[in-house]
This record gives structure tokens, sequence and C-alpha cells, in this order.
């Protein structure tokens, strides 16, 4: 058999995203959007 080990075991910290407005995801393909704060 095998022992899981917790300290090695990956730890996710996911904000709440309840309520927000964007996506937690960008798309590799997303549309260039010009910078007019330049």
């Amino acid at each position: 058999g095998y022992v899981v080990v917790p300290e090695k075991l990956p730890n996710y910290v996911v904000p709440d995203l309840s309520g927000f407005k964007l996506k937690p995801y960008v798309s590799q393909c997303a549309p260039q959007v010009a910078d007019s704060a330049k």
C-alpha cells in the first residue's frame, strides 16, 4: 500500500468569488483591447 502524507498534498487557496462581476477564467484567445490609459 501507500501512506498519504497531508503535507505533500496540494493545498489550493481560492477566494470567495460570489458577487464578483468578473469570471475567474481568462481565455487564451481573448481579443486584444486598445489601452487608452497611456
